[in-house]
Parts: C-alpha cells; structure tokens; sequence
C-alpha cells in the first residue's frame, strides 16, 4: 500500500507542526518530562525549525550529518569569520504551532489548476481557488472532482475559468499551483533568516524542517530540493512569504 487516508495526513500534520495533543484518537497522551511543565505529549516535537542545506540530504542524515550551511568560514589570514547563518526556530507546536503553520487542506490566496481524470470531465481545469473569497469577480462552484480529490471544494472566476484543456497551463508552477491533494500545511507567517555576513552562504540546494534549533544537531523531518539553486552573498536575506512554504504528506 502507498496511499495515505486524509485522517492520517490531518492527524500527522496537526500531531508534529501545530497545537494537537492527541493522535489517531488517542486523547490522552502522557506529556514527556523531559520538557518539564511545557505541556508536551510523548511523540510531539518541542521546536520546529527550518534550516539551509547547500546540499540535498539523504533519507538518512541527521543534523550532524547533513551538508547545512557553514556558521564560519576561515579567510586567507586563518582567521575564523562568522557568516551569521542560524536555523529559523519556529517554537514549540504545542505553544504556538496554530498561529505558524495553516490548517490542513487551507489556502486562502493560491490559484491552482487540477489534472482531472474524470471522463466527462477530463483534462486541466484553471485558475481554480480553495477559498470562493479568493475569486474576484463573480465565482463559479463548487466544482468538484469526485474521483481525484474526494470532498474537495474549488472556486474560480466565472468568466475566465478553462475548462477540460489538453495542455498543462503552467508545468513550472510560476502562476499557477498543481493541486496535488489536502494533505497540507502552509506557513501563515513571514520566515526570515538572518542577513548573510562575510563570504556569504554559498549556494542553497534545498531546506530541512527540523526539531532542533541548534545548527549541527537535531533530526531531520521533512527535506525537499529548490527547483533552482539560490545563491546568497553577502548581506542577502532569505525569506519564505506567508503560504511559499508547503509540508505536505500524499
């Protein structure tokens, strides 16, 4: 079996990055001491934090492991120069998880296509929103797609939606979002990391969702690669706008 329930996608997503203290109907979890009086269940991670790799990590890296951005480089002289990265630390999920991260299956601003496989209804359709306030002008739906994406609401713009087109609308996603299922969360608020000191921070690769805010340690809880490589000089700044940054379990 590959396929994952959206129950458990909700109930994993909710568990791990915002404020749910039960998990798969168990509603009394034990808090685990190790966090003293923080009100943390066993199994729930005590810090989100989100890191820079200037490479792709293995399914099996760690924090020590994994390629994460220098904190110091060393210049001609020998001497250690710090380049003033630091991991984003999100916080505890318990403590503030609802106020970072979305709900499941919630966005209010994106405009998606969707691939359906319906026979009446085949082909791409576009652009379609999650939220009918979205829509400006006058709004057409729900429409739905009962055999891809099973109680799933869409809007779009009664005017200039398309309808059962052969060709993909935008493959590299730069208008529109392949909608690809509900089970996600997006960030609701601005991710900014530090501005890059001296030497930069080289070429970043992909981004790492940790339970540690210490760089160099912690584990690794979801990875993904940039699509292009960023490079980020001196005095750049990172930053991942409100819903730019999506976890999602398929």
């Amino acid at each position: 079996m590959a396929a994952i329930s959206d129950y458990l996608e909700s109930q994993l997503l909710n568990f791990i990055f915002r404020g749910s203290t039960s998990f798969l109907g168990h509603t009394s979890i034990p808090n685990n001491p190790t966090f003293g009086d923080q009100n943390i269940p066993y199994g729930k991670p005590s810090n989100i934090s989100i890191a820079l790799l200037t490479e792709v990590p293995k399914d099996n890296d760690t924090g020590a492991t994994m390629t994460e951005v220098a904190t110091s480089n060393t210049n001609d002289a020998g001497v250690s120069i710090s380049t003033l990265y630091d991991r984003v630390s999100l916080g505890s999920p318990s403590a503030v998880g609802n106020s970072k991260w979305s709900d499941v299956g919630v966005d209010s601003s994106s405009a998606y296509y969707v691939l359906s496989t319906d026979v009446v209804d085949s082909g791409y359709w576009y652009p379609l929103y999650l939220n009918e306030g979205s829509v400006t002008g006058t709004a057409e739906g729900p429409l739905t797609f009962t055999t891809d994406f099973p109680g799933v609401n869409f809007y779009a713009p009664a005017n200039d939606v398309k309808k059962r087109q052969a060709a993909n609308p935008d493959a590299e996603e730069i208008i529109y979002k392949n909608y690809d299922g509900n089970g996600f969360i997006q960030n609701q608020t601005t991710i900014s990391f530090p501005q890059a000191g001296q030497g930069g921070w080289g070429s970043i690769k992909s981004v790492a969702i940790m339970d540690s805010a210490t760089v160099g340690q912690g584990n690794i809880l979801f990875y993904s690669a940039l699509d292009t490589a960023k490079t980020v000089g001196r005095g750049d700044i990172v930053q991942f706008i409100p819903s730019s940054l999506e976890i999602s379990v398929k």
